[in-house]
């Protein structure tokens, strides 16, 4: 068993598993000691980590949408699947996240999300034993909403973050921030079983800043992924 930055991770049949014994997030001193909080402002995606597939550039920082309007984000940093490290979007990247374990005292959960409202492209709070607590979808728009969850069912027993995108035709894709809820304290010495089938994959690409002279990357068609009109 390994404690780094708070995070006690238990080797399971050679899988490292990420639990979210403190505050889980990149802004540590930003957030009170009992909320969870990944808000994707450090230089690393908040523990989350790609099991399946591969997005060009999880971790975003682009400041506005394609059409040089802002698309709702807060902060600088977000997780997105139509990002690539060469600027354009892809709407037929395709892949699944999973974020760090973590333990409820509350129901209550916000988050923001935009992309498709797609079966195959979602976001799920889950139990270890991958069972579905809940899911949200984008609203076929690029403009992140808040969604606020209530989970009875999630309070007291290990959970973690599914970001699903199967999809790879129009608003085939997600960007997902400011997830946040309230933790409850747990021994760093605490162990769970493994909680999905997916093996980590070191080498997964989870992307980077935008270049020097590329905060957004190169223009792409007009109205950007999807083609929103609204």
């Amino acid at each position: 068993m390994l404690h780094r930055r708070g995070r006690t991770h238990v080797r399971r049949g050679g899988v490292l598993v990420a639990m979210a014994c403190l505050l889980v997030g990149g802004s540590a001193g930003a957030q009170p000691a009992d909320r969870i909080a990944f808000d994707f402002e450090a230089e690393t995606p908040d523990g989350w980590q790609v099991v399946e597939g591969d997005f060009g550039r999880f971790l975003c920082d682009r400041p506005v949408w394609y059409d040089g309007k802002p698309f709702g984000k807060q902060g600088k940093g977000f997780l997105s699947t139509i990002e690539t490290p060469e600027g354009p979007w892809n709407d037929g990247l395709t892949g699944v996240a999973e974020s760090p374990v973590f333990i409820l005292s509350a129901p209550s959960l916000s988050f923001l999300i935009g992309g498709g409202n797609k079966d195959s492209a979602y976001v799920a709070l889950c139990g270890l034993d991958g069972t579905e607590l809940a899911r949200a979808t984008g609203h076929e728009s690029h403009l992140m909403r808040r969604v606020e969850w209530e989970v009875p069912a999630a309070v007291g027993r290990p959970v973690f973050l599914r970001l699903v995108d199967r999809h790879t035709g129009g608003y085939g894709w997600l960007t997902l921030d400011r997830f946040q809820g309230r933790r409850a304290g747990q021994s760093r010495s605490h162990s769970y079983p493994l909680r999905r089938g997916h093996p980590e994959r070191p080498g997964s690409s989870l992307g980077g800043p935008a270049r020097a002279g590329q905060p957004g990357g190169p223009a792409a068609p007009a109205h950007g992924p999807g083609r929103d009109l609204r």
